[in-house]
C-alpha cells in the first residue's frame, strides 16, 4: 500500500501563469502563420517538463488545431539526429499509427513504399513524394555500415537539402494544423540537431510552427549563440525561477492537504528553496518510510512533526528513496542506471541481475522506473523517473563496480545490435570509454580478459565507426567529436591508425567549412602516414599506410587548391607521387590529376 501511495503523489503546476500566458501567445502567432523558438533554462528540479504538461493540455484542447510532438533527448540516445527521428515517428503516430508502430520492423523498401503512398495521400505529390519518403525511411533506419566501410560524406548543401527534406515530409504528416514542437533536454543535443531546429525556425509552413525547448543553464555556456534571446529574429529565452515561498506552501498543500501542521509546511518551504522537485520528492520518502500514511482519501501525519526529516538536496532524498527499496530491487535501480536515464530490461540478466522480474515490479510500483518503450534495436527499455533519481543510483556504485557494469552492458549491446551497431556505436564506445574512466589508474585489469589499452583501443574504435557513419548522414558536428574522441584515445605509437583517424577528422572538419584547420589536420594525418610507410614491418602494412597518405596529401592539395595556394598543392603533390612509387593505382591517377589542375590554375595565375 506504502509502495502504491508513493507512485500515486504527483504535484500540480503551482505558480506559472505568467509563464504559460506566455507561451499561450506565441502559440497564437504560430496559429497565424508565425515560426518562434522558445528555449526554457532552468536547473533540474525546478518544473520544466510540468510547464510543457500543462501548455501541452491546454494547446492541444484549443482551436484552430494543434499537433503536438514531444520529444525528450537523453545522453544515452546519442546519434546525432535521433532527436529528429523521434519528431519524425511522433509526426507518424498521428498520421498513421499502424504504420508508426510497424516502422521498425519493416525492411527499408518495404517502408520507403508505405510512406509513399502515405505521404501521396496527403498531398505530396507524385514526384516529391517519393523523394520525401526516402529520406524519412533513411532517418527511421539508418543504413548499416561496418568498421571497415568508408561512406561517401557530404558538404552543407547536402546538409541544407536533408534538412529542407525532412522538414517538407513533416510539414505533409501536420496537414494544414499548427505545429508545436515540445523538444526536453536539448542541453544533450548536439550542433547538427540545433543546426536543424534553427532551419525549422527560419521557415514555416502556411499554418505556422512553434518550437518550445527545454535545457539546463550548461547550454549557455555551450552554446551561447543558439541560446541567445532575440526576439526580432523570433528566438526567445524564458528562465524558470525557483517557487517564491508563497507558492511552495501552496504546492506542499495540494499534495497533502492539511496532513501537516502550518511550522512545518513554512520549514519545508524553506528548505526546498522553491525547488518543486524537492517538495514532491520528500513527501514521497516521507510515504515509503510510513511518515505519511494514507487515511481515508487524505493524508496524516504518523510521527510528530519534530522527528520528521529535511534533507539538504533532492539527491540526498533519492539516496534515500533507493536505500529504502528491498535488495534486488535495490541493486537492479543501482545497475541499471548505469544504461543511462532509459536502460533495456534485457540487458539486466548480463547484468548480472538474476530473474529481474520481480525487482522491476517494485520498482514499478513506488514510481523509480517507469515509462515503458520498445525499442527497434535493444527492445523492451525502461526509464527513470527523473534524470537525478538515475544519477543517485549510478553514485552509488562502487568505482570497481561501476567500470565492470559498463563493459558488459558495452558487450551486451555488440551482441544485441547484430548488423545495426553502427546505430549504437557511439553509446557501445561510450561505456567501454566511461569503464576506462570509472577504472582505478592502479588497476591494469579492468574486466574478463580486458586491460586499460585493450579498453581504449575499443573505445577509440567505436568511437571511429560512429564517426563514419555521422559522416554518412551529413553530421558534422557530431562526426568532428567522435573523431576527437577516437584520437584521443589512439597512442601515438599505433601510427597507422592514428593517420587514418586524423585523415577522417579532417574530413569532418573541411565539410564544417573550417578550413584552416582542416589544412592543419590533414598535414598532421600525413606527417603520421610517412612515419607509417617508414616503420611498416611488412609490405601490406606498408600498403596500407601508402593508402592513407596518398589520401590526406588529395584532401590536403585540394583544400590547397580552393585556397589559391596552387604551388603549394603541386609540390605535395610531385612529393607524394614520388613517395608512393607505384603510379598505376587510383590513388596516383587522382593525385596527378590534382598536380595537372593545380599547375593549370598556376599557369592561369601566371
Amino acid at each position: 500500500s506504502r509502495d502504491l501511495a508513493m507512485g500515486g503523489l504527483r504535484a500540480p503546476l503551482v505558480g506559472r501563469d505568467a509563464e504559460v500566458r506566455r507561451l499561450d501567445d506565441a502559440l497564437a502567432r504560430a496559429a497565424a502563420g508565425s515560426a518562434e523558438r522558445w528555449l526554457v533554462v532552468a536547473p533540474p528540479g525546478v518544473g520544466k517538463s510540468r510547464l510543457l504538461d500543462e501548455f501541452a493540455r491546454r494547446a492541444t484542447a484549443g482551436v484552430p488545431r494543434v499537433v503536438a510532438w514531444r520529444i525528450r533527448l537523453r545522453p544515452e540516445e546519442v546519434g546525432p539526429y535521433t532527436g529528429v527521428a523521434a519528431l519524425a515517428l511522433e509526426a507518424l503516430s498521428g498520421a498513421d499509427p499502424v504504420l508508426a508502430a510497424g516502422s521498425s520492423t519493416l525492411e527499408r523498401p518495404a517502408l520507403i513504399a508505405s510512406l509513399t503512398a502515405l505521404l501521396g495521400s496527403r498531398g505530396a505529390g507524385a514526384i516529391r513524394g517519393p523523394v520525401l519518403a526516402g529520406r524519412l525511411a533513411g532517418l527511421l533506419r539508418p543504413a548499416t555500415s561496418g568498421p571497415s566501410e568508408r561512406p561517401s560524406a557530404a558538404g552543407p548543401e547536402e546538409r541544407s537539402r536533408l534538412f529542407a527534406d525532412w522538414l517538407a515530409a513533416l510539414d505533409v504528416l501536420a496537414g494544414p494544423a499548427t505545429q508545436l514542437w515540445l523538444i526536453e533536454d536539448v542541453h544533450w543535443s548536439g550542433g547538427d540537431l540545433r543546426a536543424f531546429v534553427d532551419g525549422a525556425v527560419a521557415e514555416a509552413p502556411g499554418s505556422g510552427r512553434l518550437v518550445v525547448a527545454t535545457a539546463r543553464p550548461s547550454l549557455l555556456e555551450a552554446d551561447p549563440v543558439w541560446c541567445d534571446h532575440r526576439p526580432a529574429e523570433r528566438r526567445h529565452r524564458m528562465r524558470l525561477d525557483t517557487l517564491p515561498s508563497r507558492s511552495a506552501v501552496r504546492l506542499v498543500r495540494e499534495l497533502v492537504g492539511d496532513a501537516l501542521p502550518d511550522p512545518l509546511v513554512a520549514r519545508i518551504a524553506e528548505r526546498s528553496d522553491g525547488n518543486p522537485l524537492f517538495i514532491e520528492e520528500l513527501l514521497r520518502t516521507w510515504v515509503s518510510v510510513g511518515i505519511l500514511a494514507p487515511a481515508g482519501g487524505a493524508w496524516r501525519l504518523a510521527v510528530p512533526a519534530v522527528d520528521a526529516p529535511l534533507p539538504t538536496t533532492v539527491q540526498a532524498i533519492y539516496a534515500a528513496q533507493l536505500d529504502d527499496l528491498p535488495p534486488p530491487a535495490r541493486v537492479t535501480a543501482r545497475r541499471a542506471a548505469v544504461a543511462g536515464r532509459r536502460f533495456p530490461v534485457g540487458s539486466l540478466d548480463a547484468l548480472g541481475i538474476p530473474e529481474p522480474a520481480d525487482a522491476l515490479e517494485v520498482l514499478r510500483r513506488r514510481e523509480i522506473v517507469g515509462a515503458r518503450r520498445a525499442d527497434p534495436i535493444v527492445g523492451e527499455t525502461l526509464a527513470y523517473r527523473h534524470a537525478l533519481l538515475r544519477d543517485a543510483g549510478y553514485a552509488s556504485l562502487a568505482r570497481t563496480e561501476r567500470a565492470r557494469c559498463h563493459v558488459l552492458l558495452a558487450r551486451w549491446l555488440e551482441a544485441a545490435a547484430g548488423d545495426r551497431r553502427s546505430e549504437v556505436a557511439e553509446t557501445i564506445g561510450a561505456h567501454y570509454a566511461s569503464a576506462l574512466e570509472a577504472a582505478s589508474p592502479l588497476t591494469d585489469q579492468v574486466a574478463e580478459g580486458l586491460d586499460r589499452a585493450a579498453l581504449a583501443q575499443r573505445a577509440a574504435t567505436w568511437f571511429e565507426v560512429a564517426g563514419d557513419a555521422a559522416l554518412g548522414v551529413v553530421a558534422h558536428d557530431a562526426a568532428r567529436t567522435l573523431f576527437t574522441r577516437s584520437l584521443d584515445l589512439t597512442t601515438e605509437e599505433d601510427l597507422a591508425i592514428r593517420a587514418r583517424r586524423l585523415d577522417r577528422l579532417g574530413e569532418a572538419i573541411a565539410l564544417a567549412a573550417d578550413y584552416d584547420q582542416a589544412v592543419a589536420t590533414f598535414g598532421l594525418a600525413l606527417e603520421a602516414g610517412r612515419r607509417a610507410m617508414a616503420d611498416a614491418p611488412d609490405p601490406n602494412q606498408r600498403a596500407i599506410a601508402r593508402s592513407i597518405v596518398a589520401r590526406a596529401a588529395e584532401s590536403l592539395g585540394t583544400l590547397q587548391v580552393e585556397q589559391l595556394r596552387f604551388a603549394e598543392a603541386r609540390r605535395l603533390a610531385d612529393e607524394v607521387l614520388e613517395l608512393i612509387v607505384d603510379g598505376r593505382d587510383v590513388e596516383a591517377v587522382r593525385l596527378r590529376s590534382l598536380r595537372a589542375e593545380a599547375g593549370a590554375a598556376l599557369g592561369e595565375r601566371v
